[in-house]
């Protein structure tokens, strides 16, 4: 069913139906509502923490660093995590983690080596062989994972993959959201 034969159908609908859609609607906002609701301050379990890491450890690439294999794409959520995680707990691995991931992806082709910022994913699982797409939220999250880890140990490379990421987004993501914008 196309949109020019759903409209009249909804209308319709909308005109002989419109108390049943209603109540369907506020059920479904109360489901949602009720889905939705989190107590503000409680502590994660320990344990999930734990458990979470040691299957980040499982997965994670000793030759390559990153999770998995082919297609790689950026796992800035993850690296993110494991920085908390080695906050938390001290033990060192998560940061060697985040530093063997950031590493690889800033000597790949995944990183732009001439016009910054990252693509979209590798190809392979060495980072070599970029998608040539660039995506806004993956210069964002891995703005927050190399200002973090350069927080976390004081080593300029991190420092200077931040600047340059900054710098692609400024040059391009951005002038081109908001020409898209414009044009829509």
């Amino acid at each position: 069913m196309g949109m020019l034969e759903l409209i009249p159908h909804i209308s319709e609908l909308w005109a002989t139906r419109r108390d049943e859609i209603t109540d369907d609607a506020a059920r479904i906002t109360a489901a949602l509502r009720d889905a939705s609701e989190y107590a503000p301050g409680e502590d994660l379990d320990p344990t999930v923490e734990r458990i979470a890491f040691d299957e980040l450890t499982n997965r994670f690439d000793e030759e390559h660093g990153g999770f998995g294999s082919a297609p790689k794409f950026p796992p800035g959520h993850t690296l993110l995590f494991l920085l908390r995680y080695w906050k938390r707990t001290g033990n060192p691995r998560p940061l060697e983690i985040v530093e063997e991931t950031l590493g690889a992806m800033r000597q790949g082709g995944i990183y732009d080596q001439v016009g910054f910022g990252f693509h979209r994913y590798s190809t392979d699982s060495a980072w070599l062989v970029p998608h040539f797409e660039k995506m806004l939220y993956d210069q964002a999250m891995l703005t927050m994972a190399y200002t973090e880890t350069y927080q976390a140990t004081g080593k300029e490379e991190y420092a200077a993959t931040v600047r340059e990421i900054i710098h692609y987004v400024l040059l391009n993501a951005i002038p081109s959201a908001v020409l898209a914008t414009i044009k829509s």
